[in-house]
C-alpha cells in the first residue's frame, strides 16, 4: 500500500516529548529561551556542548528532542514553535553531582537566545511533607502558594517570583510514587511556569496597543461625525475618504504587530489552564493554591489582552462599514454631478439643435439668393438677345422652385450627414 507521506511523522508527534524518570531527593534545572527567527533555523552552540559533554547523540534537523545522561544526571533538550528549553536533572544530592550540573549550566550561559525561564525545583522526600518553615527557608520568599498534587502523593510550594539569582524557585515533596509518575508531575508544573510567562508576554502588546487604538478610535469617530450630518461636496468627500484610508492603513498595522501575539497568549493560557487541572490541585492549610493564584494575577491580564482582540476586530469592522458608507455618499455625490453635467450637455445640444435650425433657414436664403441672381442674369440677357420678352417675371415665377430646389437639397444632404 502506498503509505501517506505524513504518517509516520503525525505518529511519532504523539509519542514525543516524553517526561523524563525522576527520583527524589535530588534537584531539577530548568532552562526556557525565546527564538528569533534565524535561532530557529539551526542549534545553538551552547545546546550541543552540553549534550557534546554528556555524550548525548547531536540533534537531526527535525528532532523536536533530545534525551541523555547517565543515572547521575539526566538532560533533556526540546524545541518547540517559537523557544526551546533545557531540563537538568540532578538525581543525587551530592557535591560531585552538583559540581557537575553548574560546569553544565556555565555552558549555558552563551545561548544566543533571550532568556525567558530559569527555574530550579528542589526534590524532596521523606515520611511527611516538610514545614512551611523549612520551606520559606528553601526556597528564600514569605508570600507562598501550594498545593497538594497528585491524591495528596506530592506537595508543591512557590512564590512565582524570579530571585535576585535570576531563578524561580518551586519545592516539590514526593510520597511513594514512581519516578515516572514524578516526572509527569515535574513536567506539567514546569509546563506551567513556561506557559504562563509566553502567555504573559502579550500583555505589553496589548497594553501598547490598547493606547493605539484609543487613538485611532478617536480619529475614525472625527471622521464619521464630520462626513454622517454633513452636506459635502465630491472633493470634501474624497478628501475625508482619504483621512478615512490612513486610519485604516494604521489599524492594520496595529493590528498586524500586536496580532500574533495575542493569538499565542489565548493559546499559552489554555494550555496553563489545563494543566493546573491536570496535577489534582488539593488545598494545604493557611496556602493559597497555584490555580487560585496564576486566576487572580493572570486572569485580568489575560482579560486585558482578549479584550484588545475584540477591541480589534470590532474596530476594523466600523472601519468596514465608514468606508461603505464614503463610497455611498461618493456614488451619491458623483451621481448628482453627472446629472448636473447631463443636464448641461441636454440644454447646450438644444441651443445647438435651434443654432443649426437658425443656419439651416440663413443658408437656404443665402444659397437662394445667389441663384436666383444668376437666373436673374440669365432671363436679362435672354430678353437682350430676343429670346423672350419680361425677364423679371420670368424670374419671379421660377423663384419659388428655385428656393424649394435649395431647400430639398440641403435637407438630404444633412440627412446622410
Amino acid at each position: 500500500m502506498r503509505e501517506h507521506e505524513l504518517r509516520h511523522i503525525v505518529d511519532d508527534e504523539i509519542h514525543n516529548r516524553p517526561p523524563l524518570k525522576i527520583s527524589a531527593p535530588g534537584r531539577v534545572i530548568f532552562f526556557a529561551w525565546l527564538l528569533d527567527d534565524d535561532d530557529k533555523i539551526g542549534f545553538d552552540p551552547a545546546i550541543q556542548r552540553v549534550l557534546e559533554a554528556v555524550n548525548a547523540p547531536p540533534p537531526l534537523p527535525d528532532t523536536p528532542q533530545v534525551i541523555g545522561g547517565d543515572q547521575q544526571i539526566q538532560i533533556k533538550w526540546e524545541r518547540h514553535s517559537e523557544f526551546e528549553t533545557m531540563t537538568l536533572v540532578e538525581a543525587a544530592d551530592t557535591p560531585e553531582v552538583k559540581l557537575q550540573s553548574e560546569k553544565l549550566v556555565s555552558l549555558l550561559d552563551v545561548h544566543a537566545g533571550s532568556l525567558l525561564v530559569a527555574c530550579r525545583i528542589p526534590v524532596l522526600s521523606g515520611d511527611a511533607p516538610p514545614s512551611v518553615k523549612y520551606i520559606r527557608n528553601l526556597i528564600g520568599a514569605e508570600g507562598l502558594v501550594g498545593a497538594g498534587l497528585t491524591g495528596g502523593k506530592a506537595q508543591v510550594w512557590t512564590d512565582f517570583k524570579i530571585h535576585e539569582d535570576c531563578f524561580s524557585t518551586m519545592a516539590l515533596w514526593l510520597d511513594d510514587i514512581s519516578p515516572s509518575r514524578a516526572g509527569r508531575t515535574i513536567q506539567r508544573l514546569l509546563e506551567i511556569e513556561t506557559y504562563r510567562m509566553m502567555a504573559m508576554l502579550g500583555f505589553p502588546v496589548a497594553r501598547a496597543a490598547h493606547k493605539a487604538l484609543n487613538r485611532i478610535e478617536k480619529s475614525l469617530s472625527t471622521i464619521v461625525n464630520e462626513v454622517g450630518f454633513d452636506e459635502l461636496d465630491l472633493a470634501e468627500l474624497k478628501r475625508w475618504f482619504d483621512q478615512l484610508q490612513g486610519v485604516s492603513a494604521e489599524a492594520s498595522r496595529v493590528i498586524d504587530q500586536s496580532e500574533y501575539r495575542l493569538s499565542a497568549t489565548e493559546a499559552y493560557a489554555a494550555i496553563v489552564s489545563k494543566r493546573l487541572v491536570d496535577i489534582r490541585e488539593q488545598r494545604l492549610s493557611g496556602l493559597t493554591r497555584l490555580s487560585v493564584f496564576l486566576d487572580r494575577r493572570m486572569g485580568p491580564a489575560m482579560a486585558t489582552c482578549q479584550s484588545v482582540r475584540q477591541r480589534q476586530e470590532k474596530l476594523m469592522r466600523r472601519i468596514d462599514s465608514a468606508s461603505s458608507m464614503f463610497r455611498a455618499r461618493i456614488e451619491i455625490a458623483m451621481g448628482l454631478q453627472d446629472h448636473d453635467i447631463l443636464h448641461t450637455i441636454k440644454v447646450n445640444a438644444e441651443r445647438q439643435v435651434k443654432l443649426q435650425r437658425t443656419v439651416e433657414g440663413l443658408s437656404v436664403v443665402a444659397v437662394s439668393y445667389y441663384l436666383l441672381s444668376i437666373i436673374g442674369i440669365i432671363t436679362k440677357g435672354g430678353e437682350k438677345a430676343g429670346l423672350f420678352e419680361g425677364w423679371e417675371i420670368i424670374s419671379a415665377l421660377i423663384a419659388p422652385l428655385a428656393i424649394g430646389a435649395v431647400w430639398i437639397f440641403l435637407r438630404r444632404i444633412q440627412k446622410k450627414l
